[in-house]
Order: C-alpha cells, then sequence, then structure tokens
C-alpha cells in the first residue's frame, strides 16, 4: 500500500550508495548549493559528467565515511521530490531509511537488572540517559515511544483506561463505566497493567533517580564503570559548543506515521511491546498516511541550508554512535524476527 505520503525504500543491495530521483529539479540547484558550500572537492570536478553523477559521488563518499563507524544502526540516504501537500515540492526531501528487514531489536532487562542489582536506580537513570540520547535520532520504537503509541491506540490520548473512561462518560452519552463497556465490548479493552506486566512501572518514563557521584561509588563491576563512562560520553557531545542540534531534529517532519524505525527496543522477549506496535501500525496502514523512512527533511538549495543539513546529520551521526556504545552496553539482541 503506497500513498502520496509514502517514501520508497532503497534496494538492499545499496547499504551506503546514496541516490537521487534522477530528477533535474534535484540535481542541477542541489550540485550547485554544494559546491557554494564548500563540500564538492576540486578532484570530484573531474570525471563526473553531468549533476546528477557529480551529486551522487560526492554524497556516497560523504555517506560511507559518516556512517562507517556505526555498528547496529545501517541506514541509507537518497533524495526525492514528494508529490504530498505537506513539502515543498520545488525543494528536495532527504530521508534516510533502515536497510530493508533490518531493524535491529534489543532488550534491556538482563543487563539493567544487574545494574539496578550493584545500586538501587542505577538501572533507571541509566535507561533515561539512553533515552536522552536516542531522542536526537530519526524514529526509534523504544518502551517510551510505544507506550506513547498505547495511549493513542488504546485510549483515545489518554495516560490509561480511566482518563479514556471519563473522557466518554464526561461528554454525557454514557451514565457508567459498565455502560460504556457494554457499548464498546469489555473484550476490547486494554489496561496498562495488562501492557506493563512484567517491566518495571518506571520503564514507559524512566527518570535520572541517582546522582553521578552516587553511582561511580556504587559502581562494582566492569559493567557499571564502563556504562558510567558511556554516559559521560554522551553528556559531552550533548552539551559540546559544536553540537547543533536538538532532540527530535530528526523526526518525520509531516503528520504521517513512520512504519520503520533505526531501533526496536524492549524490556524482554515476553513483554507486550509487539502487541501494541502491531495495533498501532494496523491503524496507521489503514489511514494511508504513512511513511516508509525514519526520518524525512525538506532542504532548501541554498548553500546555508545544504551546509546546515549536512552538518546536523553529522551532529546526529556522532550522538547515533555514543548511543549505539550504551545501548550494547546495556542492553542484548532480542530473540523476535520483524517487529511489524
Amino acid at each position: 500500500m503506497m500513498t502520496a505520503s509514502a517514501l520508497p525504500l532503497l534496494p538492499a543491495d545499496l547499504p551506503t550508495s546514496f541516490r537521487t530521483d534522477g530528477n533535474s529539479r534535484i540535481s542541477g540547484p542541489l550540485a550547485l548549493a554544494m559546491l557554494r558550500a564548500g563540500l564538492i572537492r576540486e578532484d570530484d570536478l573531474h570525471g563526473n559528467d553531468d549533476e546528477k553523477t557529480l551529486v551522487e559521488t560526492v554524497l556516497t563518499r560523504w555517506w560511507r565515511e559518516m556512517t562507517a563507524p556505526l555498528r547496529l544502526f545501517k541506514w541509507n540516504l537518497h533524495i526525492q521530490i514528494v508529490e504530498h501537500y505537506q513539502f515543498d515540492r520545488n525543494t528536495p526531501v532527504f530521508c534516510i531509511s533502515v536497510q530493508k528487514g533490518d531493524i535491529p531489536q534489543r532488550t534491556l532487562a538482563l543487563r539493567v537488572e544487574e545494574l539496578e542489582a550493584e545500586c538501587t536506580g542505577f538501572g533507571q537513570t541509566v535507561v533515561a540517559v539512553l533515552y536522552d540520547s536516542l531522542s536526537y535520532l530519526p524514529e526509534v520504537w523504544s518502551p517510551i515511544n510505544v507506550m506513547r503509541m498505547a495511549e493513542s491506540a488504546y485510549w483515545g490520548g489518554n495516560a490509561d483506561e480511566n482518563g479514556w473512561f471519563e473522557d466518554n462518560i464526561g461528554c454525557g452519552e454514557y451514565a457508567s463505566r459498565e455502560e460504556f463497556l457494554d457499548d464498546v465490548g469489555k473484550e476490547s479493552l486494554v489496561t496498562r497493567a495488562e501492557l506493563l506486566n512484567g517491566m518495571p512501572d518506571w520503564l514507559p518514563a524512566a527518570k535520572r533517580v541517582c546522582r553521578r557521584k552516587h553511582l561511580e561509588r556504587a559502581a562494582c563491576s566492569t559493567l557499571g564503570k564502563d556504562v558510567i563512562a558511556a554516559c559521560d560520553r554522551i553528556h559531552a557531545l550533548a552539551h559540546s559548543s559544536s553540537f547543533s542540534i536538538e532532540p527530535w531534529s530528526f523526526a518525520v517532519d509531516v503528520q504521517a506515521d513512520a512504519t520503520e524505525a533505526c531501533l526496536f527496543l524492549r524490556w524482554n522477549d515476553a513483554d507486550s511491546l509487539v502487541r501494541i506496535l502491531d495495533d498501532y501500525m494496523h491503524g496507521a496502514y489503514e489511514s494511508g498516511e504513512y511513511m516508509e523512512c525514519v526520518a524525512a527533511t525538506n532542504v532548501s538549495t541554498t548553500p546555508q541550508a545544504v551546509h546546515t543539513y549536512f552538518s546536523n546529520v553529522e551532529a546526529m551521526l556522532l550522538m547515533a554512535k555514543a548511543a549505539e556504545d550504551l545501548l550494547l552496553l546495556i542492553s542484548t539482541p532480542a530473540s523476535a524476527g520483524d517487529p511489524t
């Protein structure tokens, strides 16, 4: 099912290459903007017969260099004109997508429980740091984000079923919860407690409940010490003067759901997050408003806009590497296959 807002994936056999759609509306202005922004080297001007080839050569090299340090995150980049009312049809859209079928799935329970055994709150604090680092990346299916999907899919945007009851009873159409449930069907009720069964209550909204000095004194294992060092690197990067982006800078910037993600982060293989994701994505496919990419950004073909986008992507990829380092310490591979 493809819609006007759905963007095509790159072929699986092009894991680190770049393409345009061949339209001169993209290649010519983009090549000129890249040249004026200082992104094209002198030797790039030799051996490339046209603007399209030049753009593809330069961006393929850049993308490969920038993503080479990543181990879990395997992303593609392409550019196209999107015929959709929420995009400017006169400027290219830079799209990041995961390699087909290559959404890494990780579980937190084993390592986080080890950290909690060293110091109560250690695991939660580190998960909160991980969530913060992942907020700079494109679409991520983490417990905090998937539970937000649950709020939309099951409870009309409320935090749980109680808010959903209150909304429907408060409008005067139903006199009681029982009357409301008789109408919608009790078998359709999904409770927050049911979804969180087997997971810590704090998981969907982990907070930094321990100070660094306290954790440093409490850490008695190599894992604990390595995790603190990884968190320090994330903090240093996020607060460096050269780090140019804000959280959610690479969120899909249209009113559509992303049907892929650069990571599916779970508590364990038996949690309810797959169920939530399946139900939510079913609704996205039915609505027709979805995008098969993890980030889509309109970029004007001016030297400043192109340079800014490149700088922002480079900052995001640095954070991706830092987040990946922490993720590999505090998570283990999930056993499940395709989450959707």
